[in-house]
């Protein structure tokens, strides 16, 4: 079987095959609640979702609602214990973002040994782990197979030559939500891109981005290894400035 072309995991865990009973969060559960707090989400604190500029949601309790999740696709041992490391490593990156904001805003890099201390290499390489796993629950919800490859690397057995993964500042969020303590939050996922050979049509890779505020991870997935924007394997990663859309009127002319 082929990576990337359609599958019915038929109500098994797409990462062990034992029987599925657990939905794994698309928005990381730490960053729904650092973005909008613990919840419950009531009055003038509730939550709407928007997906492709059109309103699918409105009034989500809190950050267990559906809504922030994928369909049962794990079973509950893989989607907790075995994923726990890797959780760990995620939430302390975006938790040091949040704490030096000012720092990595200034410096437009991030140091790994800032964050994790001597064991850096480790712990990053987590943190690609924990994406790569996000990127295996899109596969799966698109109705594709995971490849061995991308499982593999995500089992801690092998490399990730088939995955990577950029991060970048965008500068477009911060214009519309701000920076510090009075930033408004906000989570985002980008659409599922799937790439076809010309000759037979078959899935060669996909890509997407997660965002938590200005901070964007761009990820690929590549089954033939080739190279993609990837800022996210050394110490310390230089953070490009991006934007989707141009700079207000007012900005543009102070």
């Amino acid at each position: 079987m082929k990576a990337l072309e359609l599958f019915d995991y038929s109500g098994n865990c797409w990462w062990c095959s034992r029987p599925a009973d657990s939905a794994q969060h698309k928005y990381k559960r730490t960053d729904i609640a650092s973005e909008f707090g613990r919840g419950s989400y009531r009055r003038e604190s509730t939550l709407i979702r928007h997906v492709d500029g059109e309103l699918v949601a409105e009034g989500i309790q809190g950050p267990n609602s559906a809504h922030f999740k994928f369909a049962v696709g794990l079973c509950r041992e893989c989607n907790t214990t075995r994923s726990r490391e890797i959780d760990l490593a995620y939430e302390s990156v975006v938790r040091y973002v949040r704490r030096s904001e000012h720092d990595v805003l200034r410096d437009r890099r991030l140091d790994f040994a800032l964050v994790f201390g001597h064991d850096w290499s480790s712990a990053l390489r987590n943190v690609r782990r924990y994406f790569a796993k996000h990127a295996c629950s899109r596969i799966v919800d698109a109705g594709r197979r995971v490849g061995d490859d991308l499982l593999t690397f995500l089992s801690d057995r092998g490399d990730d030559k088939v995955f990577s993964l950029e991060a970048e500042i965008r500068t477009d969020i911060i214009e519309g939500l701000g920076t510090g303590a009075s930033r408004d939050g906000s989570l985002w996922l980008g659409d599922l891109i799937g790439w076809h050979a010309p000759e037979d049509m078959t899935m060669v890779r996909v890509q997407s981005h997660y965002g938590v505020g200005w901070l964007r991870f761009n990820w690929v997935y590549d089954p033939l290894g080739r190279d993609w924007p990837d800022n996210l394997r050394t110490q310390v990663a230089a953070l490009p400035e991006r934007r989707a859309f141009a700079p207000s009127y007012d900005q543009e002319t102070g």
